[in-house]
């Protein structure tokens, strides 16, 4: 028995467990597995047990891009289904999975929670989200069924070839939910496989709209990609993804990191167009506590008479700032820190705000 790709851990062998429900097995691993991303993988056949296992106590997994082949699936240890999802956050976008004939698949996918295994409501099966997908499913076989306990299922956009029997159970709710914001791009090819799925185009993220219909969309590129490093570079695109004129003064971005010892900073702005430099305001702000990798924010602001934003627009600003000891900043655990990102990305772990209110991103 064997998952082919297993995030996180089962929550028997959490280290914060209370010793019978969780954590009883005497190991010390954490609960804690968040943001990682599978894709454009062959996956199968001849795996006997789930072919993605994305546990409890995960988040923000991403499985995008993927051939998922059916054949060998057990159904030994509950292992019926192309994958299963314990965890929060999840997003499982344009691939195909193939039943290949084999009876054990009884549904394609399958929202497990783990409440009665002792796991807290926030650690297991909710606000999940299943779309484009193509499934390949015989036998009258479930695209998705949600367990008792799941909250926030939400699917569209499938495809169930035969376009027969049963799709969803009852407990998912099939429409994108509101302000649903993920990390964009175009979806890169599948790798090959026969037959390979129909190609659907991504949607770019939803920006959130403010009450007098403004939105930003904030794209983010790495230009310091070293963990350790005594300067943090991020550079940063807006868009007015809106349908009117947005007061440049109005909006602010936020980029989360660890300050990694108490010392004074300097911000600096090296390049900005579509705004003068001179308008652009960098605030090195403590956080309260520490949060995901952050107890530091750097706000980047402007000043009044910056001028208007109109729909479709943008304007660049390149920041960086150090500590005045020029001692270095570890990157590798800050929450808005990514090294492969080296041009720019839609990205929301930068937050996006006009007049104080959020509409782009999602805060640590």
């Amino acid at each position: 028995m064997g998952e082919g790709i297993y995030i996180g851990s089962d929550n028997s062998v959490w280290a914060d467990g209370d010793g019978v429900n969780t954590g009883e097995k005497g190991k010390l691993y954490s609960k804690d597995c968040h943001y990682n991303t599978i894709k454009n993988c062959n996956i199968g056949p001849y795996i006997t047990a789930e072919i993605l296992d994305i546990k409890e106590g995960t988040t923000h997994t991403i499985f995008e891009n993927c051939v998922v082949r059916g054949t060998g699936v057990s159904g030994n240890h509950f292992a019926d289904s192309h994958f299963d999802i314990k965890g929060c956050w999840a997003i499982i976008r344009y691939c195909a999975f193939y039943q290949d004939g084999n009876g054990s698949i009884t549904q394609s996918g399958m929202i497990v929670p783990r409440q009665n295994a002792g796991v807290e409501d926030e650690y297991t099966a909710h606000d999940n989200y299943i779309h484009d997908n193509t499934f390949y499913l015989e036998n009258e076989t479930y695209v998705l069924k949600a367990n008792s306990g799941s909250v926030n299922t939400y699917a569209w956009n499938n495809t169930k070839i035969p376009n027969s029997g049963n799709i969803y159970s009852s407990r998912i709710t099939e429409s994108v939910p509101p302000g649903y914001n993920p990390p964009g791009g175009t979806p890169t090819p599948t790798a090959t496989a026969t037959p390979t799925p129909t190609a659907t185009a991504t949607p770019a993220p939803t920006p959130t709209t403010t009450p007098n219909g403004g939105s930003i969309k904030a794209q983010y590129e790495c230009d310091e990609t070293a963990p350790v490093i005594n300067r943090i570079k991020p550079l940063f695109k807006i868009y007015n993804s809106g349908t009117a004129d947005i007061d440049i003064a109005s909006i602010k971005v936020r980029y989360y990191y660890t300050i990694d010892g108490e010392v004074p900073q300097t911000f600096k702005v090296d390049y900005a167009s579509g705004v003068s430099s001179s308008n652009c305001v960098g605030n090195l702000v403590k956080m309260a506590e520490t949060e995901n990798g952050a107890d530091y924010y750097m706000e980047l602001s402007f000043k009044s008479g910056s001028g208007n934003l109109v729909p479709g627009g943008s304007i660049q600003v390149k920041t960086r700032w150090n500590k005045n000891d020029w001692s270095n900043y570890t990157q590798t655990d800050d929450y808005s820190f990514d090294p492969s990102i080296t041009s720019y990305t839609d990205y929301t772990k930068t937050t996006g705000y006009i007049n104080g209110t959020k509409v782009w991103g999602i805060e640590p």
